[in-house]
């Protein structure tokens, strides 16, 4: 979040700076760093509910694998290949969970992430 509202800031600032100068908009470089800052700035305000939804997605593919897991550990009917199989699928998702999780703790992107995901535990 901070660095949404800094580029924020930083397109407004620029913006004011080249208005205040009164140069005319193809002479002044003011101008063009207020249009580039506004770009980064629409940009980052789009990207904002992509990365909660990617967080969102995270926590339903892990609850699908524990699910998927818990039935197999109560199946004696599984096979080697679908235990390997299933073994992979854990690692991946503890991975990626580990990944995330550091993410959403981190003091610059903790507002990217939905904070569900510092409430799982790795599959075992």
């Amino acid at each position: 979040m901070i660095i949404v509202l800094s580029l924020g800031i930083l397109f407004v600032g620029s913006f004011v700076i080249a208005l205040v100068r009164g140069n005319d908009f193809y002479d002044d470089e003011m101008w063009l760093v207020a249009v580039i800052m506004g770009f980064i700035f629409v940009v980052a305000l789009i990207l904002l509910p992509v990365g909660y939804l990617d967080s969102i997605e995270e926590i339903v593919r892990y609850d699908a694998v524990k699910q998927t897991v818990e039935q197999s550990r109560n199946n004696p009917d599984v096979s080697e290949l679908e235990v390997a199989a299933l073994t992979m699928s854990i690692v991946e998702v503890n991975k990626d969970l580990a990944s995330t999780q550091f993410w959403a703790r981190h003091p610059l992107t903790n507002w990217y992430y939905s904070k569900l995901v510092l409430e799982l535990t790795p599959i075992r």
